[in-house]
């Protein structure tokens, strides 16, 4: 397992280093999701679908079984800090 996830991280550095940023952010999306990091999925989400009506929309397959504090939060506040943050 661990060398798959080592695996997908060197293909993100791969596709940066070729200016790839659309598949870099689909593989950390995957490594995120596989991790249930749900944090970064909803910051690469972000990334994916800037349009903020959109992205609850999409997150929600991920956060459903998640309590509504939580989902939130994701929604509201810390993954738009780190998103900003990042940009």
């Amino acid at each position: 397992m661990d060398s798959d996830y080592a695996a997908a991280i060197e293909r993100v550095y791969e596709y940066l280093k070729n200016d790839h940023v659309d598949r870099a952010v689909m593989t950390r999306l995957r490594i995120a999701r596989n991790l249930q990091d749900y944090l970064y999925v909803a910051i690469f989400l972000r990334e994916m679908y800037p349009v903020r009506r959109e992205f609850p929309r999409v997150l929600f397959d991920d956060a459903s079984h998640l309590i509504e504090e939580t989902k939130k939060i994701l929604i509201n506040n810390r993954s738009n800090t780190g998103w900003i943050f990042i940009r």
